[in-house]
């Protein structure tokens, strides 16, 4: 048996089509074998939404949760792409009634964030629930020639590329929580790795068109996830401002390339945007941020005991059942002693609905109880209660700025946990073996930027610099819940990767 060895410059052999070949033929596999997980289960609370509004888009034309009134409440492109595909992929017809699903409960209790209306046989049946899923699979094929592609331009080496395909496959375009329903994960993370992906070339070519197409992928991404648009911003003066330290580009040359990069993404999103100050008299993409930061701005509150504690709440189920770690912080008690930092409690459902800050318990609920209540007792609607709390958030962190910083290497940690099951309650990565990979991975991400600084490295520097920011962006300013994460993972596994390739190649010489 022969052993392909690792190289880390791009050869050309003549094997190369056979080893490219070989890895398009696992990529198919790998995808279909995914189509074995779907069953058609329930779809709810976010993917519901995106569902509801991709059918109101493909029936009606316009993104709506009702069908009558548009709506901003989530990112167009996935609704788009949803649309698409229940347009092309599917055999749900268009039903004539409009009928509510107990507006936004079922006999379990919510279903959804938002008042949505919709013909109760869409979701009823789980024959269609399943057809609707079946998007993800494309997602995954499509992320799955992404990955092989970054790791072929970062490594040079398909076989490489092969064992980055299978690992990204493994902990998350094979994780249930994620395939089974067609949230904005999947779409993200193939934006991400591309706009890496496309900061490398930039590097190598210097192309005006690279700059333009660079400037459309992250265009595509604020669409896909309305978060990414302050990254980006950011992001693009640093990528050409190390381009200009590396010394691979002239000041000049680094201000008209950024220059075609932002004006490219804002031709991206600001149809969108105006559409919304038009209808919403909102320039927001979405509609959410303020309750997100409003929920930060509460769990701010916690003592210096519950700090302590959320440690371990936020950790990983696999951690928390080690003996000296959950004595190191209190775990025993946990559920009783840091009851507010838990996502929900006995009567929490009860007192948001009542807008009863005081009667819920969970730090969670009590910033959703306060949305309540601002909804009722200004009139407002949901709009509107939306941008008040995030006046009220803002407000709340500037006054105690220090208390913030404080709890963000918390919520950073929270977020690191994206492998496996990422439910807030209770994370769960599958295993010792993948909570010591999960951790490995995003170490070797968060650290990519400096050690590129350090071993002068600019490829590294810009493919990690934008998973960089948008997990840190995360920390900073929201509750960090480990999802928001996962669209990292394939970049934080490459990361890993890159690492690897250069310990052996040492320890080879």
């Amino acid at each position: 048996m022969v052993v392909p060895k690792f190289k880390g410059t791009i050869q050309s052999d003549r094997s190369s089509p056979i080893k490219l070949v070989s890895v398009l033929l696992l990529i198919a596999f790998l995808s279909y074998a995914s189509s074995f997980k779907l069953n058609g289960s329930e779809i709810k609370w976010d993917a519901l939404e995106n569902v509801v509004a991709s059918y109101h888009l493909w029936t009606n034309g316009v993104i709506s949760l009702d069908g009558d009134k548009p709506s901003y409440f989530r990112e167009p492109l996935p609704i788009a792409l949803g649309a698409f595909h229940i347009a092309l992929f599917t055999d749900i017809p268009k039903f004539n009634s409009k009928a509510t699903l107990d507006d936004e409960f079922d006999d379990e209790g919510r279903i959804s964030q938002a008042k949505l209306k919709y013909p109760r046989e869409l979701m009823a049946n789980a024959h269609y629930r399943l057809q609707i899923s079946y998007i993800n699979l494309f997602y995954i094929a499509g992320c799955l020639l992404v990955v092989c592609w970054l790791t072929k331009l970062l490594t040079g080496s398909y076989a490489w590329s092969a064992v980055s395909v299978v690992i990204t496959w493994v902990f998350f375009y094979y994780n249930y929580y994620y395939l089974y329903r067609p949230l904005s994960e999947y779409p993200s993370s193939f934006f991400i790795m591309l706009s890496s992906g496309l900061m490398i070339l930039l590097l190598r070519s210097k192309s005006v068109w690279l700059a333009i197409l660079l400037g459309l992928t992250l265009g595509a991404l604020a669409l896909t996830k309305a978060a990414t648009l302050y990254v980006s911003v950011v992001a693009i003066f640093i990528v050409y401002s190390a381009l200009v330290i590396f010394k691979k580009m002239t000041a000049l040359q680094a201000f008209r390339m950024m220059l075609a990069t932002a004006l490219s993404l804002g031709m991206v999103v600001a149809p969108w945007m105006l559409r919304n100050k038009l209808v919403f008299d909102d320039f927001a993409i979405t509609q959410r941020g303020g309750g997100v930061l409003l929920t930060r701005a509460f769990k701010n509150q916690m003592t210096d005991d519950e700090y302590i504690g959320a440690w371990y709440v936020y950790a990983p189920a696999e951690l928390k059942r080690i003996t000296l770690f959950k004595q190191a912080f209190h775990g025993d008690g946990a559920a009783t002693r840091y009851a507010r930092l838990y996502r929900n409690r006995p009567g929490d459902v009860e007192a948001i609905e009542a807008g009863n800050v005081d009667a819920a318990t969970s730090y969670f609920c009590k910033s959703r109880a306060f949305l309540k209540k601002l909804a009722k007792k200004d009139g407002l609607d949901a709009k509107g209660a939306d941008l008040q709390a995030e006046k009220i958030a803002k407000h709340m962190i500037k006054n105690d700025l220090a208390k913030h910083l404080k709890t963000t290497p918390v919520f950073a940690w929270r977020q690191l946990w994206s492998f496996g099951n990422t439910n807030p309650v209770q994370p769960s990565a599958g295993g010792i073996f993948a909570v010591i990979i999960n951790f490995a991975c995003f170490f070797a991400l968060l650290a990519m930027p400096l050690i590129a600084i350090i071993r002068k490295q600019p490829e590294w520097f810009l493919f990690s610099i934008f998973p960089f920011g948008m997990f840190w962006f995360h920390a900073l300013l929201s509750h960090a819940i480990p999802r928001y994460s996962a669209p990292l993972i394939p970049t934080a596994i490459i990361a890993l990767i890159l690492l690897a390739q250069a310990l052996i190649k040492r320890l080879n010489k």
